[in-house]
C-alpha cells in the first residue's frame, strides 16, 4: 500500500498485522483446496495399497470425510477461527 505525505515522497505502510493480514484473504480457498487434496491423496494411497479395491477404499475414505466435516462443525461449535493452524489441524486429520 503506498501513500504520499504532503512533499509527494512516497511512504509504505507496513507493520506485523498488515502481513498477518494478507494470509486470512484467500484462507477460506486454500482451506478447501487442500483438505480436497489430502483426502484425494489419502483416497489414492488406499486404493493403490488395497490392490486397486474401489469399494474398500471407499468404505475407508468416506469415515475420513465425514471426520474432517465434524471437525470443521467443532470448530464452530467452539467458536475458533479458521486460521493458518488450525487449517494445518484440519489438513493432518485429513491426511488420515
Amino acid at each position: 500500500m503506498r501513500f504520499f505525505d504532503a512533499d509527494k515522497r512516497p511512504c509504505s505502510v507496513s507493520s506485523f498485522f498488515y502481513t498477518a493480514y494478507e494470509q486470512y484473504l484467500g484462507l477460506v480457498n486454500d482451506a478447501v483446496l487442500n483438505l480436497s487434496l489430502s483426502i484425494l491423496a489419502t483416497f489414492l494411497v488406499i486404493f493403490v495399497l488395497l490392490g486397486f479395491n474401489l469399494w474398500s477404499a471407499l468404505m475407508i475414505a468416506v469415515p475420513v470425510v465425514m471426520i474432517v466435516l465434524s471437525m470443521c462443525g467443532a470448530l464452530y461449535l467452539w467458536n475458533i477461527p479458521l486460521n493458518a493452524l488450525s487449517l494445518v489441524n484440519l489438513v493432518m486429520v485429513g491426511s488420515g
